[in-house]
């Protein structure tokens, strides 16, 4: 999480960490849990990935939400996020986990809190890719 961006409350529930951690803590199968990602600052309104994603749609799409969350041992066992892509990072973020869980026959559901459960700041003085 970026030290500019914000958890917002979701209603029916406490916030976005504490859903997505009951969610992957009771369904093996989810891969990554993430919610509706809504910009502020320089810019508002919801970010593209206010539709719900399946697997295929990561892989057609070529979008993953810049907030999810999935399980620590991912990382620990080897996963990792690689800086140096120059476009669309958190998608070959995404991407690199579900095809860990494929080589590994593991299935692969994504999880989604309506939300908006994410603020995400925008700055117009940042150069964006």
């Amino acid at each position: 999480m970026d030290g500019d961006d914000v958890l917002l409350p979701i209603s029916g529930h406490e916030n976005f960490l504490s859903e997505a951690t009951w969610i992957l803590s009771t369904n093996p199968d989810i891969a990554f849990v993430y919610t509706l990602v809504r910009m502020f600052g320089d810019f508002h309104g919801l970010t593209i990935s206010s539709y719900p994603l399946r697997e295929e749609l990561v892989a057609l799409k070529h979008h993953v939400p810049i907030a999810i969350l999935y399980r620590r041992y991912k990382i620990l066992n080897g996963l990792l996020y690689i800086e140096n892509v120059p476009k669309w990072q958190d998608w070959a973020f995404g991407v690199s986990l579900l095809a860990r869980r494929w080589e590994r026959n593991e299935r692969s559901e994504i999880g989604f809190i309506e939300g908006p459960g994410y603020g995400y700041r925008i700055h117009s003085t940042s150069s964006r890719i």
